[in-house]
């Protein structure tokens, strides 16, 4: 594409007259240097860098790079190569372009040393006594067709649509953003904007802008049937393949927003058969999280709401057991959002076991019974001798090794391993259930306490 766009710059018969000169003359004018290719953005105004065209040189949009102390005066070349101001002197006007996160519309003004103001603000008041164009109205659409002369960002599909304006050519001035669509120019509303008959059906170009970053890409196209026109603008040093050398690009601050990546889906301890955790990584650039989720990939149902920019973890319950669902987790901004890949897990199919009794049988027996798991392949029993032990704590419980209470397979057995001096002790279990594929589930609450054989009651008169 760049040894298309070189030729047809061959035959562009470059004309700004010395009265464009002299209309610009009036405004703020500095040169700038292709080593000074990032900006900030002033305030109102999110859109920052230089664009580059062969035969204008560089296009400021934003007034901020030649203020880097912010102090009102523009900066010297000690400070700043190529502005070439007095820092205490010389007033640093400002000037800027602006995107609008809720409708995606361009504003403000942005500057060439050589063909003065490019105008993205038909509904602001231009500079001196340029104007935009009476014909320009704004569009409910952003999307090639039905956008107007506004300048626009379609965040769903990331491209920029709509019109600039070079002021000091008039109605020459025209730069057409984007021409995604095959066969002939399509045309807002009734202004002459000629274009090359020769290019019409064989061009496709336009600008783009990388959500994950903020960071526009691409050309823009101005021209005209004479062949004046200042032809080709590049938004990005990529474009050209002269980072190394030359490394500027127009982006819009605050807009570039991470990929979040998914670390884990996991059941929660204690729920493992109901709830996921849904963890990640936090991103740079985002104002919140979104959390989908389906038991289909990609997952479309937003399943949570939107959640803090310092979240980086989600709980999701109610889930049915042994079912694998699949999680995207998106982050989003003023301007638009960033997916994760999906990722998927499985809640396990063996749940906390409930229902646990159990009842003493002289002299040393304990007869357990739960309720089944219809997934469990086997159970796990552990005991906790209360009498000695405080059966609060987890560490106590230890597994009953041999007797029928060692692995069962059923929800009932027969604990035959208590030493007949423990015999009037106190006991507590809890039992869990392991799938066939191993999945452990969580442990039952303790029994209530028992004794294998109850001794006989005894009293005391008291008179």
């Amino acid at each position: 594409m760049k040894n298309f766009f070189k030729a047809k710059n061959q035959l562009i018969i470059f004309i700004i007259a010395l009265a464009i000169l002299a209309s610009s003359a009036g405004f703020f004018i500095f040169k700038f240097n292709k080593d000074i290719d990032i900006v900030r953005a002033g305030v109102g105004d999110n859109v920052s860098g230089f664009a580059w065209n062969s035969n204008v040189g560089w296009i400021s949009f934003n007034s901020t790079d030649c203020d880097t102390d912010s102090n009102g005066f523009i900066d010297t070349d000690a400070m700043v190569l190529g502005c070439g101001g007095d820092n205490a002197a010389d007033i640093a006007f400002d000037y800027g372009v602006n995107i609008d996160p809720a409708t995606g519309n361009f504003s403000g003004y942005a500057w060439s040393n050589n063909a003065g103001w490019i105008s993205f603000a038909e509904s602001e008041l231009p500079p001196d006594s340029f104007a935009f164009s009476a014909n320009c109205d704004d569009s409910t659409a952003c999307d090639g067709i039905g956008d107007a002369c506004t300048a626009c960002y379609n965040s769903t599909d990331n491209n920029v649509y709509g019109w600039a304006k070079i002021l000091s050519l008039g109605d020459g001035g025209w730069i057409k953003m984007s021409e995604p669509l095959s066969g002939d120019f399509i045309f807002p509303i009734s202004f002459p904007i000629p274009f090359p008959i020769i290019f019409r059906s064989t061009v496709s170009y336009g600008v783009s802008i990388a959500s994950t970053t903020g960071d526009f890409f691409g050309w823009a196209w101005n021209a005209n049937d004479d062949g004046s026109g200042i032809g080709w603008t590049s938004f990005n040093c990529e474009e050209q393949g002269v980072c190394a050398a030359s490394d500027y690009k127009v982006f819009v601050v605050g807009m570039g927003i991470g990929k979040p990546e998914i670390i884990s889906v996991a059941p929660l301890t204690g729920y493992q058969c109901e709830r996921l955790v849904v963890s990640w990584g936090d991103v740079e650039g985002e104002s919140g999280y979104r959390v989908f989720r389906d038991v289909f990939s990609p997952p479309t149902t937003q399943i949570s709401v939107d959640l803090n920019p310092d979240t980086t973890s989600f709980t999701d319950t109610g889930l049915l057991a042994g079912t694998l669902y699949y999680y995207i987790v998106q982050a989003f901004n003023a301007f638009g959002s960033a997916d994760s890949d999906v990722s998927s897990g499985s809640t396990f199919s063996v749940c906390e076991v409930a229902g646990i009794e159990a009842a003493g049988e002289c002299p040393n027996l304990i007869n357990l019974t739960w309720l089944a798991d219809i997934n469990a392949d086997h159970y796990e029993v552990d005991r906790c001798n209360e009498t000695s032990l405080d059966c609060s704590i987890e560490a106590n419980y230890g597994a009953i090794i041999g007797g029928g209470c060692l692995n069962p397979i059923s929800n009932l057995c027969v604990d035959n391993t208590i030493n007949l001096a423990e015999a009037d002790n106190y006991f507590r279990y809890r039992v869990r259930a392991i799938s066939e594929i191993g999945e452990i589930g969580d442990w039952s609450a303790p029994s209530d306490e028992i004794q294998p054989c109850p001794g006989m009651p005894t009293w005391k008169e008291v008179k």
